[in-house]
């Protein structure tokens, strides 16, 4: 049914078969960026807590061996801050790497489908 419709379509009023085939992949050429452009900045964020997290367990480890060393109680809150600072960072882009997006999700190619189908129906209808 579609295939016929098509052709009808494309016998009759072949420029609006060729905007709507002109929309849909300017539609899937800007959710492919989009897409694309999420991934990275997750892939991003992915990447800098990975590397925070092992800041902090180096810098953790090695203010345990200074800790232990020294009786100067006023370098222990470097040796608390530095390393915390790096869980900070690595909290911070893990809660960014794994965040659901905010922006509203884009329409499914299906539905839109459906829609243009039975508009290529209303039209066909009017024009006979």
């Amino acid at each position: 049914m579609m295939i016929g419709t098509t052709l009808r379509l494309l016998t009759k009023r072949p420029e609006l078969l060729l905007n709507y085939v002109s929309a849909y992949s300017t539609l899937a050429r800007d959710e492919f960026v989009l897409a694309r452009t999420r991934l990275a900045r997750r892939a991003i964020a992915g990447a800098v807590a990975f590397a925070a997290l092992l800041a902090f367990l180096i810098l953790a480890g090695v203010a345990l061996i200074l800790g232990s060393g020294t009786a100067q109680p006023y370098a222990v809150w470097t040796l608390v801050t530095v390393p915390g600072f790096m869980l900070l960072i690595c909290i911070a882009a893990s809660a960014f790497a794994l965040a659901k997006d905010a922006a509203p999700q884009r329409e499914a190619f299906a539905d839109q489908l459906q829609r243009d189908l039975h508009a290529f129906r209303g039209a066909l209808e009017t024009h006979r």
